[in-house]
């Protein structure tokens, strides 16, 4: 049974990536950040898919250090992964900056895709076909990065920084798929 991790699973696209991946029999990893949420999708995904074998995993995204930690507790009990869906994102009105000094757009769209991509990579090879899927967006069809200003310090507004960290999330997938 292959094995899959989605993150952003609890609303969205990613609730219904989830169940077409339990549908097509994977056995199935949702992060989300909300033990609310999560267990109401883990709820509807088992009422869905009866027979699925679905696990929760919470984690703050926009923390870098969450996200290797979500990463090491999905490697601890599953040595193979088949498919990593990078689903997580935000679009926020205002710049904030995460605990760990990172603004929040870039950490979740950006940053946290890929230390959890590169955290879990032995185990994405272990698999032999593995796939990635990074979620982009429209919005960085006309994004632009600045490279001396990524997190948006010196010029905040919402739609250019999502679309810059969309941008950059697009091209790590190119970078990595060579």
């Amino acid at each position: 049974m292959p094995t899959s991790v989605v993150t952003g699973a609890t609303g969205g696209i990613g609730r219904f990536i989830a169940l077409g991946l339990l549908q097509a029999g994977h056995r199935l990893i949702i992060v989300g950040r909300d033990t609310g949420r999560g267990n109401d999708v883990l709820r509807w995904l088992r009422a869905q898919a009866p027979s699925a074998r679905v696990e929760l995993e919470l984690a703050d995204l926009s923390l870098l250090a969450e996200t290797r930690a979500l990463a090491q507790r999905i490697l601890d009990r599953h040595p193979i992964i088949d498919r990593l869906v990078n689903n997580a994102g935000v679009f926020s009105a205002q710049r904030e900056e995460t605990r760990e000094g990172h603004e929040r757009v870039i950490a979740v769209n950006y940053l946290s895709p890929f230390v959890l991509t590169q955290a879990l990579l032995p185990a994405l090879l272990a698999a032999g076909v593995a796939r990635i899927v990074n979620v982009g967006s429209s919005t960085s069809d006309h994004a632009r990065i600045d490279v001396t200003d990524l997190e948006c310090r010196r010029r905040w507004g919402m739609v250019r920084a999502y679309g810059q960290s969309k941008l950059a999330l697009g091209m790590a997938t190119f970078a990595w798929a060579r």
